[in-house]
Formats: structure tokens, C-alpha cells, sequence
């Protein structure tokens, strides 16, 4: 097994292992929250690849975004 290192690594893997369970007719009531799951690591492996902060304050809302849920930002008021 390859060594998980990035977000887009961790969310390949999700992916793979959901579409690997889909395809094999187990389809369950986590599937959803899986694939919120995979989708989150996807968006975090854009904003750690793309984001580019032009202060401290953008800085430090990129690093709590990266070490939080999506939810619990969205509940947080993410700006």
C-alpha cells in the first residue's frame, strides 16, 4: 500500500474505497457521509495547493481550515 502523505492522497484512497463498495452493491446510510468525506479532502488539498494568503490573518484562517471540518467551519461563520 502506497504511503498517504498529502490530502489528495488520503481523498484518492476514500474515493477509491468508495467507489470499490458501490461497485459492489454494498450501499449503506454512511455512504453520504463518506462522500462528504472524500469531497472535504479534496477541497482541502486545493486550498493547501492553491491558497495563497497575502497576510497573517489569510494565513491563519487557511491553517483553520485545513485542520477543521467543513461543517464545523461552516457553522463557525467562515468568511
Amino acid at each position: 500500500m502506497e504511503e498517504l502523505r498529502t490530502y489528495k492522497d488520503f481523498a484518492d484512497n476514500s474515493y477509491q474505497y468508495f467507489m470499490f463498495a458501490y461497485n459492489s452493491g454494498q450501499l449503506f446510510n454512511e455512504m453520504g457521509a463518506m462522500a462528504q468525506s472524500v469531497c472535504e479532502r479534496y477541497l482541502k488539498h486545493l486550498i493547501s495547493e492553491f491558497s495563497e494568503p497575502e497576510n497573517s490573518i489569510e494565513n491563519e484562517e487557511k491553517e483553520r481550515v485545513l485542520r477543521g471540518r467543513f461543517s464545523d467551519i461552516k457553522s463557525r461563520g467562515f468568511r
